[in-house]
C-alpha cells in the first residue's frame, strides 16, 4: 500500500515537472521568440538553449517588414543585460547574413534572467525589440 502511494506521488510530481529543454533526440531545443515593434517583426533564435555560461553562442535575429519581406541592409545593435544586476557592457556585433538575418556571437557570463535589446536601424527608421531569456 505504501509503495503504491509513493509511486503515485512520484508520478504526480513527474507530470508536474517543467518541460524539458531537449528535443526528441536528447539535443537542446532552440530558443525562439517573436516580437513586434511598429510595422516590423523580429524573431530571435538561440541554439543551443539554454546557452552554456562563458561559451560563445550565436544569436540570430530575423527582421521582416509589415508585408513579411526581409529587412535588408539594416544596422543591428544588440545590448545584453541582466535586469536585476549591474553588468559591464555586453554589445555583440551583428553581421548581416542575407534574407533579413543578422548573426551575433554572444557570451552569457552569469546564470539568471537576461534581456536582449535589439535596435534595428533601416530605411524605415529605428525599431527596438526586447527579448527575455534565462541561463543556467
Amino acid at each position: 500500500m505504501q509503495r503504491a502511494i509513493i509511486c503515485g506521488l512520484a508520478l504526480a510530481l513527474l507530470s508536474c515537472a517543467p518541460p524539458s529543454q531537449s528535443g526528441s533526440q536528447g539535443t537542446p531545443s532552440p530558443y525562439v521568440q517573436v516580437q513586434k515593434a511598429g510595422e516590423h517583426t523580429a524573431t530571435l533564435t538561440i541554439a543551443p538553449y539554454p546557452p552554456a555560461l562563458m561559451e560563445e553562442v550565436p544569436l540570430i535575429l530575423t527582421v521582416q517588414d509589415a508585408q513579411g519581406r526581409p529587412v535588408l541592409g539594416a544596422t543591428v545593435q544588440l545590448d545584453l543585460t541582466m535586469p536585476g544586476m549591474e553588468m559591464p557592457p555586453n554589445h555583440p556585433e551583428a553581421v548581416e547574413e542575407g534574407n533579413g538575418r543578422y548573426r551575433a556571437p554572444a557570451v552569457f557570463t552569469m546564470a539568471g534572467a537576461w534581456q536582449v535589446r535589439a535596435e534595428v536601424i533601416g530605411q524605415d527608421g529605428k525599431q527596438e525589440f526586447i527579448f527575455h531569456l534565462r541561463t543556467r
